[in-house]
C-alpha cells in the first residue's frame, strides 16, 4: 500500500492536477452510560479528479483523547488567556469551550435552552477550522513539489 500512496512520483502536469474536495455532516448515534444520542461529526475528503483516488480524508474525532483530559489538560497549561489557535490542544473542543459554543448559538437562535447534546464520552470532537488546516497541510505533503498549477474545487466547507 505505502507504494501505492507515493505520491510524489506522479508528474501532475502529465496526469491531471484537479482535485475535489467534499465535507459531509455524518449524525452518529454515540451511546454514552446513560443513553444514546446524536452527536454530528464531519467528514472531509480530497479525491483526485481523474482518476478518482482519495487523497486525504478526515474525521473529525481524535480517539486518544477524552474531552475531561482535554479539559484538565488546558487548565494545567494555564491557556485560558491565550488566544485558541495558539493553544497546546487548540485542535480539541474541551468540554467547557463546547458547551460555551452551544450556548452562543442558542442564543444567536433565539432559543432559551440549549437541547441535551454532548461531546462523545471517550474521544474528543476536533475543531472544523483547525481540522480543515491540517487537511490541506497532509494534502501539500502528499502532492509534494510540482511545477504543474493545482486545481482543488470545495464547497463551502463551513460548520
Amino acid at each position: 500500500m505505502a507504494r501505492r500512496e507515493d505520491f510524489s512520483r506522479i508528474d501532475f502536469a502529465a496526469f491531471g492536477s484537479r482535485f475535489a474536495t467534499d465535507s459531509q455532516a455524518l449524525t452518529v448515534n454515540w451511546p454514552n452510560r446513560k443513553r444514546r444520542f446524536p452527536v454530528v461529526f464531519q467528514h472531509l475528503c480530497t479525491a483526485h479528479a481523474r482518476s478518482g483516488f482519495v487523497m486525504e480524508a478526515s474525521f473529525q474525532l481524535d480517539p486518544e483523547i477524552s474531552p475531561a483530559e482535554a479539559e484538565a489538560q488546558s487548565l494545567a497549561a494555564q491557556e485560558d488567556h491565550i488566544s485558541t489557535a495558539f493553544r497546546q490542544h487548540a485542535r480539541i473542543w474541551t468540554k467547557s469551550e463546547f458547551d460555551a459554543h452551544l450556548a452562543r448559538l442558542a442564543k444567536a437562535a433565539g432559543l432559551l435552552q440549549v437541547e441535551e447534546y454532548g461531546l462523545p464520552a471517550s474521544g474528543s470532537m476536533l475543531r472544523y477550522d483547525v481540522m480543515q488546516f491540517a487537511h490541506a497541510m497532509r494534502l501539500r505533503d502528499h502532492i509534494g513539489a510540482t511545477d504543474a498549477p493545482l486545481i482543488f474545487v470545495m464547497d463551502g466547507m463551513l460548520a
